[in-house]
């Protein structure tokens, strides 16, 4: 005999899945009632719809972020779908932050592969079971694209920025050489306005050593060329060479550039200042930047 699906099992599969009426309805009167069973055919179904749409193009999507409350872990993970309108979806942005702090609590970097099999927080489901219920809520082709994961200690600060519209984050680390604890807020802000200024002027990389030596010896390349018929001598050439350079580690390395809110100082410069006001060494040691659709 049928069991009897009232309103009140709807709710509570609702509830336990965020899946519309009619759908909960349905996989009930499927699972003779059973709410356990009713959970594992929407689960199935959502398989299904994620196949489905697995080839659809994704060039849409968003990013997140979690920081610890101590500021010593912190992650930034990016998401893509198929249209912006998925982009606003209560679905897709609660997923994101769910993965967001999941990420964070990571203890080491892995692949998404990886990720895709591993128990999201706070959950009995894994990630690849939890994004197919997403996919399967908003009918869309959804993927995990790139993570960031950072953590460090007491002499560490980590913050980050999401520019409005979720599409562009900033995650970054201070650090310093003596414990940072006692003037967290302050670097917190300061770290954040280094945030916002990646997110503007998309720095390659921290310090000019570690611009891949690939593209170091390219865009030197291009210097000299420009120079070669310029009749100088080859001495004056080099010198000019090394300003050029110069100039472009102020575009592509965060700590040469121009402080955004105050172009008369370098970042580097403005961790000096804030290193000597507490009596320490304070500078950056990482950043990570994602950009939808870059």
């Amino acid at each position: 005999m049928a069991a009897e699906v009232t309103m009140d099992l709807i709710k509570q599969l609702r509830l336990k899945t965020s899946v519309g009426t009619m759908a909960c309805k349905k996989a009930l009167i499927e699972a003779n009632g059973d709410i356990e069973e009713a959970v594992k055919i929407l689960r199935k179904k959502g398989a299904a719809v994620a196949a489905k749409r697995a080839d659809n193009a994704t060039n849409h999507g968003i990013v997140a972020t979690s920081i610890s409350d101590d500021s010593q872990m912190g992650s930034l993970i990016e998401i893509s779908c198929e249209t912006d309108f998925a982009e606003n979806t209560d679905a897709l942005k609660g997923f994101a932050a769910s993965l967001a702090k999941h990420v964070m609590k990571q203890e080491s970097a892995t692949s998404i592969s990886d990720l895709m099999n591993e128990k999201m927080q706070d959950s009995t489901f894994t990630v690849n079971e939890t994004l197919e219920d997403v996919i399967s809520k908003i009918s869309e082709n959804t993927k995990i694209g790139r993570t960031a994961s950072f953590s460090t200690d007491e002499k560490g600060i980590i913050t980050s920025y999401i520019h409005p519209g979720s599409t562009l984050g900033v995650l970054i680390e201070l650090a310093a050489s003596d414990d940072l604890s006692a003037h967290k807020d302050k670097l917190v802000a300061i770290a954040r306005s280094f945030c916002m200024q990646a997110s503007v002027t998309s720095p390659l990389c921290v310090r000019p050593e570690e611009i891949d030596s690939d593209i170091l010896a390219k865009e030197k390349s291009f210097i000299q060329e420009q120079l070669a018929t310029s009749g100088k001598p080859a001495a004056m050439i080099e010198k000019i060479t090394v300003g050029k350079l110069a100039k472009y580690y102020e575009e592509v390395c965060l700590l040469n550039q121009k402080y955004i809110k105050d172009d008369k100082l370098k970042i580097s410069d403005v961790c000096d200042q804030i290193g000597k006001e507490i009596g320490t060494t304070v500078t950056i040691k990482r950043f990570a930047r994602f950009s939808i659709g870059q």
